[in-house]
């Protein structure tokens, strides 16, 4: 799961129609045998060489800034930016 391009970690759930421009990760922050990766709901873009790390949810038509480093959920249909992002 760590090749090249995009890279989405084992429990990680992507919901229809989300577009993940190249670069993006969706990574975990646990070993543990438990939900430890991203939840991306219905609509969202995540923007180039965006992380996204742990058992968050992004919300429905969200948006993720590109290079963005995600540490907590994101509303629904809001945006988000920055290192650390911010709504």
């Amino acid at each position: 799961d760590h090749g090249f391009g995009v890279v989405i970690g084992e429990t990680a759930v992507v919901e229809d129609d989300v577009l993940i421009y190249q670069g993006v990760t969706l990574g975990g922050v646990s070993l543990e045998k438990k939900k430890r990766h991203t939840t991306i709901k219905s609509g969202a873009v995540i923007g180039g060489g965006a992380k996204i790390l742990g058992d968050i949810t992004i919300g429905l038509e969200a948006k993720i800034g590109a290079n963005s480093v995600i540490v907590k959920d994101v509303p629904d249909y809001s945006t988000a930016i920055g290192i650390p992002a911010r709504i």
